[in-house]
């Protein structure tokens, strides 16, 4: 799982180049156990858009996350 959250957020650049590796990781622990819970990701939107990143970065990442969630592996 972390490979694919890796992945997004890594696909992501406009967010992970303004996070660093314990913000990173952060996020990543918040979203491990279920990357599709919806709590897991308001907390996770609350403190990207904390960070003064667009809310349009998030969605990205979040499609990015979903779209990776759902290939066949």
């Amino acid at each position: 799982m972390n490979i694919l959250l890796t992945n997004a957020l890594e696909s992501t650049p406009s967010l992970s180049e303004h996070l660093d590796e314990d913000t990173t990781e952060y996020i990543l622990s918040i979203l491990h156990d279920d990357p599709r819970d919806q709590d897991a990701r308001e907390a996770v939107t609350g403190f990207i858009l904390g960070h003064d990143i667009d809310a349009s970065v998030c969605d990205q990442f979040f499609t990015t996350l979903d779209d990776a969630l759902e290939s066949p592996r």
